[in-house]
């Protein structure tokens, strides 16, 4: 779905920002977009490319919330840091990557030197703001349904025209099918009438914090994607919640009073959800991504795909092992397991091309090497996924997978 420009709601521009209100430890820069002021003192090739994901995905909140909505009067604020320090000291919460204010009605965001992860963490946190002015505060929204929706936005796919929203990550779906598997997934009534205090306090346990958020995401994406049905409830529910009814009234005359019939159909959906193509593309990437470092000890291992697909097998039968996204185990045991991580899912035959690598022949050490490869995929419309190695510390590098724009996929 595409929101048209003459479906959004009229702006009435009339926000002064003071930037004395924020430090920066570097360059100030403050950039106008069409709905947003963003305060930041990263690079201007970045603020530019925030100020236009930030535009386009408020017109995708404002399709999905615009029936039941407020007005917005002025441009959301926005602050980006490239200096952790500087992200804590204006309200940033120790470990994460952005936080919306809600009493100062900013989105605060640490830059962290992965472009896709800083946009994502935007995504998600734009979500609550507009959310707390456009439905006239978060305190009526339930975390589960907050946490959840922000999720979806969060997974977005940006294709250069519009956001694509509905793809199912491979971490997500691993990490539910286990706790499924393992009888740990919280109750579904326990999730729904969880109050936001409870939600935060559970932020200290790692694992019950993944779970939460991933359990609500899985919800919420039942309620959009399974049946029409559910999603003319998700809409009516969202409206009581706006109304002050409570969680549980709200989500009874929503979607019924028989909340373990309920509870039987999610997961029913769940236990059948697999992940989409691009986030299985990507945990192949991310997984090859982890042996760049060692194939560039060899130049030759990183000639072409076909050369560093033959140096990834063998390191498996000399006993290497994996376990991506907090799946089973990947090793010499489960060959099949080992060429689906060499074959995008989107592989159109035996006989098209599947990966590429590119890699600087000329490095002059294997430090270069790794540095200067990049495993890529375009058989995605609209994007390219790639792969590479960025040094973590002195001598130890990690895996990073990112997607951009592609004018269209590979030749055949």
């Amino acid at each position: 779905m595409i929101c048209a420009l003459g479906m959004m709601p009229s702006l009435i521009f009339t926000v002064a920002v003071n930037a004395d209100q924020t430090e920066f430890s570097g360059k100030y820069l403050r950039k106008r977009s069409r709905y947003y002021v963003i305060e930041c003192d990263v690079e201007p090739e970045l603020a530019n490319e925030i100020g236009m994901h930030m535009d386009a995905v408020f017109k995708e909140y404002y399709l999905r919330l615009k029936s039941y909505g407020g007005k917005i009067k002025e441009r959301f604020k926005v602050t980006v840091f490239k200096n952790k320090d500087d992200y804590l000291r204006a309200g940033g919460i120790p470990g994460s990557g952005g936080v919306y204010i809600s009493n100062k009605k900013t989105l605060s965001a640490h830059a962290t030197g992965a472009r896709e992860s800083t946009l994502r963490v935007l995504y998600h946190e734009g979500f609550h703001q507009f959310t707390d002015v456009f439905l006239g505060g978060n305190r009526y929204l339930s975390p589960w349904i907050s946490e959840g929706m922000a999720q979806i936005f969060e997974d977005a796919t940006w294709n250069g025209k519009r956001f694509e929203i509905g793809e199912v990550p491979t971490y997500r779906v691993a990490v539910l099918k286990k706790a499924m598997k393992n009888r740990t997934l919280i109750p579904l009534d326990t999730l729904v009438t969880m109050s936001r205090r409870t939600w935060n306090e559970n932020m200290t346990d790692s694992k019950m914090a993944r779970l939460q958020y991933f359990e609500a995401w899985s919800v919420v994406y039942f309620l959009v994607y399974a049946k029409p049905k559910y999603r003319k409830a998700l809409i009516r529910y969202l409206r009581l919640l706006n109304q002050k009814v409570g969680s549980l009234e709200s989500f009874s005359k929503a979607f019924g009073s028989n909340m373990k019939s309920f509870e039987a159909r999610w997961l029913e959906y769940l236990d059948k959800l697999k992940p989409s193509p691009k986030f299985v593309c990507r945990k192949n990437l991310h997984a090859m991504g982890w042996f760049i470092a060692y194939a560039a000890q060899t130049p030759k291992n990183l000639a072409d795909f076909p050369s560093f697909a033959t140096y990834f097998r063998q390191a498996f039968e000399r006993g290497a092992s994996i376990r991506p996204y907090g799946e089973e185990k990947i090793s010499s045991k489960t060959p099949e397991r080992i060429e689906a991580l060499l074959r995008c899912p989107l592989k159109i035959s035996p006989k098209s091309k599947n990966y590429v690598i590119k890699s600087k022949q000329d490095a002059k050490d294997s430090a270069e090497r790794i540095t200067g490869t990049m495993i890529q995929c375009e058989l995605h419309k609209g994007i390219m996924l790639n792969v590479r190695c960025v040094k973590s510390s002195p001598g130890n590098f990690r895996s990073v997978v990112e997607e951009i724009i592609s004018r269209g996929p590979m030749k055949q």
